[in-house]
Formats: structure tokens, sequence, C-alpha cells
């Protein structure tokens, strides 16, 4: 479900190895693109560094080129899997239709389906959809059942149960 680039410094063997499993046993198993694999993210975990490293900046390229063709999610039953989550915009009809074959941007429905969090809401205190009811500790909002801006990751939004339970019952899943 992805984030194979920031494994430290054996990013390049785990991801390596995922790989060869994938081509070994492609009916067993699934890998999905998350958010880490990108080129933006593949510098701030210093993959990049260490592909040129230990081999060569055609390789990350080729990386690059492989984490761009990964489904962004996979569909089990009735059941939909995805690095991230939802947003506003996100439905099945136009995750069929998406170019997924790019950097990801820092809005829409690829963004979403990478940076998006679930948040637990609580039914005895909602918020509006211009608050934010911050835990103090955590710094993530405490209650929602609408979106809310993810200003913790900079991009995407915060989803709860309703929303969810919406977009489930819109994708007939």
């Amino acid at each position: 479900m992805g984030d194979y680039v920031d494994r430290g410094s054996f990013s390049v063997e785990v991801i390596l190895l995922l790989l060869t499993m994938k081509i070994n046993f492609k009916s067993n198993m699934v890998m999905l693109r998350g958010n880490h694999e990108s080129r933006t993210m593949s510098l701030n975990f210093d993959f990049k560094k260490q592909v040129e490293y230990k081999y060569d900046t055609l390789l990350w390229e080729k990386f690059m080129e492989c984490f761009d063709a990964l489904p962004l999610g996979c569909m089990m039953d009735k059941f939909i899997i995805f690095h991230g989550g939802i947003g506003p915009e996100v439905n099945i009809e136009k995750i069929k239709v998406l170019n997924r074959f790019c950097e990801p941007p820092k809005e829409g429905i690829l963004c979403d389906i990478l940076w998006s969090d679930p948040i637990d809401e609580k039914s005895d205190d909602k918020m509006n959809k211009n608050q934010m009811n911050v835990n103090v500790e955590t710094n993530k909002p405490k209650d929602i059942d609408t979106w809310a801006i993810n200003d913790m990751r900079g991009c995407s939004y915060y989803y709860g149960k309703t929303v969810t339970r919406k977009f489930l019952e819109e994708n007939k899943l």
C-alpha cells in the first residue's frame, strides 16, 4: 500500500524485493502507489541519493516511471483500498479515467487518494465546515462529519464516518 521509498538505508533493496515478488507471484500480490512514490517525496527521503549512490540516475528515473504506473487502488469484492483515502471529488467512475502517469499534484482526486486521512468522529460533538476541533495532544481534528482541510499535511482532507458512508453508498461498495 505504498511508502516503499522511506525504508531507511535499505529502500532500494526493499523496492527491488517487492518488485521481484510481484513478478514471481503476480496473481497473489498487489502493489499500490502511496504518497511517497513520487519524485518530490523520493528526494525528501533521500531515495534518489541512495539509488544514485548504489546504482545510477537512470535507475532512479525507471523507479519513478514504475511508481507512476502503480495502481492507485484496488477492489476486493465490494471493498476498495487506497493508500490514503477519499476526497470530495473522488468516485469510482472518475478514478477509472484518471491519468495516474504523473507526479501527484497538490490538489484534486489523485492527491486525495494518496494524501487524505480518515479521522474518528463523535456523534455528540459535531463540527461544522468552518471549525476545527483540534486535539491538543495529537494536533489532529477530534470530530468530523464533513470534509476538513488537512493542514498537517498541507494538502487534501480529513474525513469521517459520515462522508465515508456516503462515498460507499454512492459507489455501491
